[in-house]
Formats: structure tokens, C-alpha cells, sequence
């Protein structure tokens, strides 16, 4: 039997959310990306402990709610927590990103872009779309179409077959970044 190889690309999930619905469309995406055999770490941008990617990371995938077509502000998450959602306003991802883009860094990794939004909108513009155009000007390669996720109402729950919609775009992702018969870092093996 012919030893298996993990590639070692490094992969971060960085996601925002507030009623959970993100949380888990993100967390899907990630368990697609894993298991192709791409080191993957989720995190809540909300938490003051996470970070920015570091150097060896290959595939950042920023996942947001919509607010008022966009990405959440202070005021959109004091909304959201009037509403029942956890967490703080003053921290989301337009921060955290906007942080990420501001410290820069020697290298530039790939980037995946996904929204999640209530299904009376998902024609509307989402804050995926923003996020991406704003990523490309800045130089950044994005993978695959900026991506929307469906919610029944605000608070959710997910619309039937998007956890699994979310693997399979996880997994998507992970083929993007490293063609078939590509070893580590897309070396050909």
C-alpha cells in the first residue's frame, strides 16, 4: 500500500456571525478544505485573540453576514444584539480586515469570499462581492465567484442543503488551490 501524503498547505477561515448561521456555513467550508488535505483553522474574527494570517498561510476564506447589503458596522451588530445575537459591536470583520490590510505582509495568499444572507434578498448585492472587489484592488488573487449562503430570516436557520453545499464548495476551494497531482505548495509530484 502506497503511503498517503498530506499536502501541508495552510488554510484560515475567518469568519463574523452573529446569530450562528455563518458560523456553521463556515465550519462547513473549512471541513471541505480539511478534508482535502489542507491544514485548516476556523476562527471568529470577534475574538480579540485571533489574528491575521501568517506567512505560510495559502488560502484565507473571509465569510460575513449581510447587513444592509455589506459587510456589519458598529451599528448593524447593536441591531443584530437587540435581536438576540451574541458578541460585541465594536468588532467584525470589516475591522479585522481592514486591520489584515493595513499591516500588509511579505506575502499575499489566496482568498475565497462568502456571504450569508436572508433568501427575499439573495438577488441583492451581499457583502461578498464588496469584499472581493476590495481584494483584488488590493492585489490579492480570489478563488472562485464570491459565494452566498441562504438564511430562512435574519436569525436563521440555514436554508436546507447549504452545509452541504458549503463542503462541497470547501473542497472546491481546496482543488482550486492545488491542481490534481500537485504535492505541496503546487509542485508537481
Amino acid at each position: 500500500m502506497e503511503p498517503s501524503h498530506r499536502r501541508t498547505e495552510r488554510c484560515l477561515v475567518a469568519h463574523e456571525s452573529l446569530f450562528g448561521n455563518t458560523r456553521l456555513v463556515a465550519e462547513a467550508v473549512a471541513a471541505g478544505i480539511e478534508e482535502s488535505g489542507i491544514d485548516t483553522r476556523v476562527a471568529d474574527v470577534r475574538d480579540p485573540r485571533t489574528g491575521h494570517p501568517g506567512p505560510g498561510t495559502d488560502l484565507v476564506v473571509l465569510a460575513a453576514p449581510t447587513h444592509a447589503f455589506s459587510l456589519s458596522r458598529p451599528d448593524s451588530r447593536s441591531d443584530a444584539l437587540r435581536r438576540g445575537a451574541t458578541g460585541t459591536p465594536e468588532r467584525g470583520l470589516r475591522e479585522w480586515l481592514c486591520r489584515w490590510l493595513e499591516e500588509g505582509g511579505p506575502t499575499r495568499p489566496c482568498v475565497a469570499v462568502l456571504d450569508t444572507r436572508v433568501t427575499r434578498v439573495r438577488r441583492l448585492p451581499g457583502a461578498s462581492g464588496r469584499i472581493a472587489r476590495l481584494l483584488r484592488a488590493q492585489g490579492y488573487r480570489v478563488l472562485d465567484e464570491p459565494t452566498t449562503f441562504l438564511v430562512r430570516d435574519v436569525e436563521g436557520p440555514l436554508v436546507d442543503g447549504e452545509v452541504e453545499r458549503a463542503r462541497e464548495w470547501g473542497h472546491r476551494l481546496a482543488e482550486e488551490l492545488t491542481p490534481a497531482g500537485a504535492g505541496p505548495a503546487g509542485t508537481r509530484t
